[in-house]
């Protein structure tokens, strides 16, 4: 196939129109519009949203912390994780498992404390011997090391139940208290 002068005229016309154009646009640079917001901005706006999220607390050498959640949403930028049907399981320094449960809460991931929250059942906290302490709500402060709940509080095991209000647990000694109107029932 034989290209004709034509041909070769155009080719020509449009290589050079091409060359221009990329030529111009590498020099020129993007300089982007103050009033028009930028591409950055808007992706700071995003919320992640993770299925089956999993976090694992480590202190020292041991696990501390296993937080699990169906699903977590984190905004950019913030330090709170949203997270929905949490299960928590707290490894003591004794050895011993404390598990926490709950509809809804959030994981604060700069503080590393938490808050559980009831949606549709009460947030719960299993113990190793068979004692379940049920509540509204419930706040861990890592500063403190302690589990916090200002409601009403409702702890059942195989002999007793007691219920009260303000419930103050360290996890690591085992230390329970509920700090008023306390009502006990043993059988």
């Amino acid at each position: 196939m034989r290209i004709t002068s034509k041909w070769k005229l155009l080719l020509g016309v449009i290589y050079i129109f091409l060359f221009i154009v990329v030529v111009a646009g590498f020099f020129s640079g993007y300089k982007d519009n103050p009033d028009r917001p930028s591409v950055m901005k808007t992706l700071g706006d995003t919320v992640q949203e993770i299925d089956n999220f999993y976090l694992t607390r480590i202190n020292g050498p041991n696990v501390e912390w296993e937080i699990r959640a169906k699903k977590a949403s984190i905004a950019s930028g913030e330090e709170d994780a949203v997270l929905q049907d949490i299960n928590i399981t707290h490894r003591a320094h004794s050895g011993s498992i404390i598990i926490l449960s709950a509809d809804k809460g959030r994981y604060n991931i700069g503080t590393n404390s938490f808050l559980m929250e009831k949606e549709e059942r009460d947030v719960s906290i299993r113990l190793a011997q068979d004692i379940s302490i049920n509540v509204g709500n419930l706040i861990w402060s890592d500063e403190d090391r302690q589990v916090r709940s200002m409601g009403m509080v409702h702890v059942t095991g195989q002999t007793f139940s007691l219920e009260g209000e303000e419930l103050v647990a360290n996890l690591d000694s085992g230390i329970y208290e509920i700090r008023k109107n306390i009502r006990a029932r043993i059988w």
